[in-house]
């Protein structure tokens, strides 16, 4: 398949190839709403979440 610009894009020529992935079944947390909605936790990940965009402008803006 070739875009716009005539460079061939995924999927090539090629047959790719994928892995089969194992199901692994998730062990049962309690009593996580606490800890999660803790106003530290909610604080640290607020700044992880803004890192590097000061100064870049709104999602929204045009």
């Amino acid at each position: 398949m070739t875009n716009h610009s005539g460079r061939t894009s995924w999927p090539d020529h090629e047959a790719k190839t994928c892995q089969v992935l194992t199901i692994i079944p998730m062990k049962p947390y309690r009593n996580l709403y606490p800890s999660i909605c803790a106003w530290e936790n909610l604080e640290y990940a607020y700044r992880r979440a803004r890192k590097g965009k000061r100064g870049r402008a709104p999602a929204g803006a045009a």
